[in-house]
């Protein structure tokens, strides 16, 4: 083998997709389930796909790549849990899915099956603005529940890189993080209640549980577990206010100890960025105009929230810098560091919570 051949990996699938469902199976799910049945090939391979490079370069090389037999559409919860309980009587593997951003290959039927393309789930209800929550179906789109929270001065402050592709539920699977997870936390942290469908069909829907609480905090079960452990029907989030102001600070270091030192004291002294990313000399110079001419490790801060505090973290970062070595380059950025994106070095924060003593149960029901 040279080393140009690439070789065609041997996906599991191949038997999968070689013979078809049971025929009782399908006539079962068309006519007691009631959803919508998806048999056509070309979607059904779309929606076996994930946005993962082994499948990109699968697709591309016409390598075999895990396939499901079918796909359904549910509309409600009752809609999975019929789905559920015909998977479990007829022995067939379900793959949930949201809206295909995974790049890790879990949500890949490799087992063939049916795929549960949650994607039709997707209404919001009314956003509490006072509590600063919102209910949601599994299948909204990041950027789509942005637009429905923005005119009440609110965000579900959660912005991954995949925010114009993922859905809640998916990011939730995944255990999500992102740009501005420092104040926020990750996805995790702005969950507050999940409905879910088990693996045998039981409905569970959880509470929100403070850090104190003496009972274990259970949605913290499903997120992160990849849809194994359940199919999320239906999230509550918790909001953040959208912030009144932003400063945007970049300076020059010499040394990269230089520039750690200068993030490990600002998190000592309270000082929590929204944004901080370190770029090494090579990625400083296409990312700030006044790095063309003098080479440097450049550190990039974002501060956002009440105008007079990110004034304040801004005077004692840029003058914890100066103390390392540090040369403020101002708010001149280039245009693609202007977007900033996930991949920031995160800001340690607590996850400790309040919640009165009547929302203490776990389980509200089944």
């Amino acid at each position: 083998m040279t080393t140009e051949q690439t070789p065609a990996p041997t996906a599991p699938c191949t038997a999968a997709r070689a013979s078809a469902l049971p025929a009782t199976a399908v006539a079962a799910l068309r006519e007691r389930v009631g959803v919508e049945v998806v048999d056509a090939p070309d979607t059904v391979a779309a929606l076996s796909d994930d946005s993962s490079v082994r499948t990109h370069r699968a697709r591309a090389n016409g390598w075999d790549r895990p396939r499901a037999h079918l796909a359904v559409r549910p509309r409600s919860t009752d809609e999975v849990v019929a789905l559920v309980n015909w998977a479990n009587e007829f022995r067939i593997p379900l793959v949930a899915r949201g809206l295909g951003s995974g790049v890790v290959g879990s949500g890949l039927p490799v087992h063939g099956g049916v795929v549960v393309d949650t994607s039709g789930m997707r209404e919001a209800g009314p956003v509490d603005v006072v509590n600063r929550t919102v209910t949601v179906g599994p299948g909204i789109r990041l950027s789509d529940l942005d637009d429905v929270l923005k005119p009440h001065g609110l965000s579900a402050g959660h912005y991954p890189q995949s925010f114009s592709p993922a859905s809640v539920a998916g990011s939730i699977a995944m255990r999500g993080s992102g740009t501005f997870s420092s104040p926020h936390g990750n996805v995790e942290d702005r969950v507050g209640e999940l409905e879910v469908v088990l693996p045998d069909g039981m409905v569970v829907s959880t509470a929100s549980m403070p850090r104190a609480a003496p009972l274990p905090d259970i949605e913290q079960l499903f997120a992160g577990a990849e849809v194994t452990l359940g199919i999320i029907t239906r999230v509550t989030l918790r909001l953040v206010p959208l912030p009144e102001a932003g400063r945007f600070a970049s300076v020059r270091f010499g040394a990269f100890q230089d520039a750690l030192d200068t993030v490990r004291t600002l998190l000592v002294k309270g000082v929590r960025p929204a944004v901080v990313r370190i770029y090494d000399p090579t990625g400083a110079s296409a990312e700030h105009a006044r790095f063309a001419d003098e080479e440097g490790w450049l550190l990039i801060l974002v501060f956002d929230g009440d105008a007079d505090l990110i004034e304040t973290q801004e005077r004692i970062a840029l003058g914890v810098a100066a103390g390392n070595g540090g040369s403020s380059l101002g708010g001149t950025m280039s245009k693609r560091s202007a977007r900033i994106g996930p991949g920031s070095i995160q800001a340690p924060r607590s996850s400790n919570c309040i919640v009165p003593m009547s929302r203490s149960n776990c389980i509200r029901s089944t």
